[in-house]
């Protein structure tokens, strides 16, 4: 798959561009020619329409103990289903940013992978229940998944024929899911954690993982660039793209129980536009929300509430079908973005740039 095609996670041996933090450049690239709120003629941005832009709810906002982000933004904030564990990054001596796995108001530095020259070739992808963590390291020009768990970091075996692999996702079994790379493209991948050490590509066709459900659904992208979904068996199927004869592409990134929730986008711009999109996987219903917010989902609870996990303005979480406006409080800059929702709709974790520099937050709402 091409670099305009993958979902960006970390920066990655240059395959990938930061996107947790939702950076002004991509940001402002992404909002052109979103569905709805950008005049395509000019390629200006616009704010979505002030009926949809935020609610009435009052949210409460506090930082998380125990991290200590200073000055920097944190390239990621991952958080398990359960709102238990956070893995995202903390400045050490020398001002470089470590990844750690935050539990209880403590955070624990993620030993580096073999093979990683310093922090900067390490991007995390995604923690469980379990507070076990996964990622891929570069090293000498190659990339490969591994997993932290246990206190210990171990890279995970790559796809015979296949020069590099990601690790993307991870369910409360420790089932990991990613994809593995080499001349001919993308093939999507798991790690099953009943068999450790083994590697097996998912179904026949090209493709990325990019999540895993607890029931063993794997949700992504199909070789056409299209959301994609498999079953616990491997078989697997396109998602539905919305009724418009321009929406010809898009990807799913999270699931969670009876839904999938990711982006899709039209084909004709420079850089796709993303809408954020919902899928029943019970019914095949594909739902958009067209200028509720700048960017596609990255993550759906158990209600189907949507957080993207970008955001200028604060609006980065769709509840009840509405955004949420996240600048509240303290963190009242331009800068708040959530990266999960509670399944009650009612508790998110992100980040948000406040007086002294952007923290690591809870709100409650």
């Amino acid at each position: 798959m091409s670099s305009d095609e993958r979902e960006p996670k970390g920066s990655i041996g240059g395959r990938r561009t930061v996107w947790w933090l939702g950076g002004v450049a991509l940001v402002a690239i992404a909002a052109v020619g979103t569905v709805v709120a950008v005049d395509r003629t000019h390629g200006t941005p616009s704010r979505p329409p002030a009926s949809a832009a935020g609610t009435a709810v009052e949210c409460t906002v506090e930082p998380l103990s125990g991290l200590a982000l200073g000055e920097r933004s944190p390239e990621w904030v991952l958080v398990d289903p359960s709102g238990g564990y956070v893995v995202t990054e903390q400045p050490r001596d020398d001002g470089r940013p470590v990844p750690v796995l935050w539990h209880g108001g403590k955070a624990v530095p993620i030993p580096l992978p073999d093979g990683a020259g310093g922090p900067e070739d390490v991007g995390m992808a995604a923690v469980n229940a379990g507070g076990t963590a996964v990622g891929t390291v570069s090293h000498g020009g190659h990339r490969s998944a591994f997993v932290y768990r246990d206190g210990s970091t171990t890279r995970l075996p790559g796809l015979p024929g296949y020069g590099d692999s990601d690790a993307e996702g991870i369910d409360a079994a420790g089932d990991i899911v990613g994809d593995a790379s080499g001349a001919g493209g993308d093939v999507p991948v798991i790690w099953p954690a009943e068999a450790p050490g083994a590697v097996r590509r998912i179904g026949s066709a090209p493709g990325s993982a990019a999540a895993i459900g607890d029931d063993g659904t794997v949700v992504g992208t199909g070789g056409a660039g299209v959301p994609w979904v498999w079953n616990a068996s491997g078989d697997g199927h396109a998602l539905a793209l919305p009724p418009d004869p321009e929406v010809k592409k898009g990807r799913a990134l999270a699931v969670r129980g009876d839904w999938a929730a990711g982006w899709v986008g039209i084909t004709d711009q420079l850089v796709d536009a993303e809408t954020p999109a919902r899928w029943n996987l019970r019914t095949g219903a594909v739902k958009t929300f067209p200028g509720l917010t700048r960017a596609g989902a990255r993550g759906v609870n158990a209600r189907g509430d949507l957080v993207t996990a970008h955001g200028l303005g604060g609006d980065t979480a769709i509840r009840d079908g509405r955004a949420l406006n996240l600048s509240v409080g303290r963190y009242q800059g331009p800068t708040a973005w959530a990266t999960w929702i509670s399944d009650d709709g009612r508790t998110l974790i992100g980040a948000a740039l406040g007086p002294t520099g952007t923290d690591v937050v809870r709100w409650h709402c």
